[in-house]
């Protein structure tokens, strides 16, 4: 079914009267309190210092979620909205297995407009979910009537990803360009974009001459933390306060 494989009770959002909310809170009874019970196998999977959702298992562990909006019976109490019971699969006197992945790559989606714009390259996201599952019979020797006893079911899911830093949404800074880590401030910008005023020697009040500082006459440690900085990676230009 198409639903988000990131938590089973997404699948509130096909009952009728129903309007889906986060994935702890499971959905919300419409008209009501958004006070949701989850049970699995019959125990409740609720904390109950946040009343939140404390176990989210593997959608393909699941085999079957019931969900009940009204009218609950005696053993559904604790909460007042929707009470989500899932029931985990479990192996048969066959052996059974599946393998699936789901990718989401940004090797298929264009660049954005602003990124476009601003001459910035695509952010690239990659999640992948791989897993596989495999049940069946645990054989017993046939006095034990061989394969009707005892069953087991494995899930197992591994998730690598790999996402843009700050959500693909690019940091501007003005950084210190390398002739102004050598003195040349001949073409430096300010944060406006606009030429930077004289430079003046601070022993003689003077303008030093083309705005550069003479190699001798720069400061060592000061220099040396200019050098912690990353080089600009765009051209600054009029109006531009960052490079």
């Amino acid at each position: 079914m198409p639903i988000n494989r990131n938590n089973f009770t997404s699948l509130v959002a096909f009952t009728p009267g129903v309007i889906e909310g986060g994935a702890s809170a499971g959905g919300t009874r419409l008209g009501g309190a958004s006070q949701n019970n989850i049970m699995m196998d019959g125990i409740s999977a609720m904390d109950t210092g946040n009343n939140g959702q404390m176990l989210n298992m593997n959608i393909e562990s699941i085999g079957e979620v019931k969900i009940l909006t009204q009218g609950y019976q005696a053993e559904y109490g604790r909460s007042s909205g929707l009470q989500i019971t899932a029931v985990t699969k479990s192996g048969s006197n066959e052996f059974h297995g599946s393998g699936y992945g789901v990718f989401t790559d940004s090797d298929w989606n264009t660049n954005s407009w602003v990124a476009q714009k601003n001459g910035d390259p695509k952010s690239k996201t990659d999640q992948q979910i791989w897993g596989y599952t495999i049940g069946g019979p645990v054989v017993l020797p046939k006095i034990y009537n061989g394969r009707n006893k005892l069953f087991f079911f494995y899930a197992h899911e591994y998730r690598p990803s790999t996402t843009a830093v700050n959500g693909g949404n690019p940091i501007r800074y003005r950084l210190p360009t390398a002739a102004e880590r050598a003195g040349d401030y001949s073409q430096s910008l300010d944060n406006n974009g606009n030429p930077i005023p004289a430079l003046r020697d601070h022993q003689t009040g003077a303008p030093f001459p083309g705005n550069k500082i003479p190699v001798d006459r720069l400061y060592g440690p000061g220099v040396a933390v200019l050098n912690r900085y990353p080089l600009p990676n765009v051209e600054q230009k009029a109006g531009m306060n960052y490079n």
